[in-house]
């Protein structure tokens, strides 16, 4: 009886049809009336064939791109769409030019990422255009000119580098006047590129003692925001420079905009800048200026 209460689980007399109890244990079967039956067991929800059907499709199964978690999707586009050099585009700017021609296509081409899908393309771009630094060589004219490109994403890109002609370095010409095409150029360009946070304006500095003594043009007006007074610790030579921006942009009647630094690459890796001259100094006070209100 012992192991007969095993199969016992429930009452033996619904089991079968006979209501007897001392059938059979199993669910629908009857010893006195095979053919009849109180309940019939319905049929499995799975067979084997079906099992490995499911079992199939599960393991063909694959993770799509927008199934990851967008904190790692952002970690393959920063590591994919970062560069360690800056990019070169135009004055009219479009989405083409930033890449040269013969590196535009092709298998290693990072930037078909941005075409592989609109999604991709929209998840994509604010890195692209977020992380990287855009360089802009600027003419020998007199005024930039910047037009409007239809679906070029102006606002997304947010470190710029103005690259100036060779000859127009600190140590050449007159300060004030050179100052005040500075401030216009960076002026136009944050009008249109709105959310800079960096404009680096990139002027040579030429080492030649000759030019730095003024005998090529005015380089030596640069002095009095350039070079250090005896005495002075970077936050006295800052203050300084500080009230001179201060009085040439009450005097010409335009102030630079504040994301803007001063950056003046030597000629030669050999050459130094002039005794006194520092262009940390110089930003310093050139944030102090622009950020102070009025």
């Amino acid at each position: 009886m012992s192991g007969m209460s095993l199969f016992l689980t429930k009452d033996p007399k619904e089991h079968c049809h006979c209501k007897s109890g001392l059938c059979c244990p199993l669910e629908g079967c009857c010893m006195l009336t095979p053919r009849a039956s109180t309940k019939v067991e319905p049929p499995p929800k799975y067979t084997f064939s079906s099992i490995l059907k499911t079992h199939s499709l599960r393991s063909n199964a694959q993770t799509g791109w927008f199934d990851l978690p967008a904190e790692l999707r952002n970690e393959v586009y920063r590591l994919s769409l970062s560069f360690n050099t800056n990019i070169r585009m135009t004055l009219q700017p479009t989405i083409t030019e930033h890449v040269t021609r013969s590196t535009r296509w092709g298998k290693d081409n990072r930037l078909a990422l941005l075409a592989a899908c609109r999604e991709i393309y929209h998840e994509a771009r604010p890195v692209y255009y977020g992380m990287n630094t855009f360089e802009i060589v600027r003419g020998t004219h007199r005024d930039v000119s910047l037009f409007r490109n239809p679906g070029m994403p102006y606002h997304l890109i947010r470190n710029i580098s103005l690259l100036y002609p060779i000859g127009f370095g600190p140590t050449i010409w007159f300060f004030p006047h050179v100052w005040g095409h500075m401030v216009d150029d960076a002026n136009k360009i944050v009008s249109r590129f709105n959310n800079l946070d960096l404009l680096k304006l990139v002027t040579v500095y030429f080492d030649n003692p000759i030019a730095a003594m003024g005998v090529w043009g005015e380089g030596i007006s640069w002095d009095v925001a350039l070079e250090r007074v005896e005495g002075d610790n970077l936050r006295h030579h800052a203050q300084r420079t500080q009230r001179i921006l201060l009085a040439l942009a009450e005097v010409q009647g335009k102030k630079m905009p504040p994301c803007v630094r001063l950056s003046c690459p030597k000629t030669s890796p050999t050459a130094t800048l002039k005794p006194g001259h520092t262009l940390s100094a110089f930003n310093a006070g050139l944030t102090l200026a622009t950020r102070r209100r009025g």
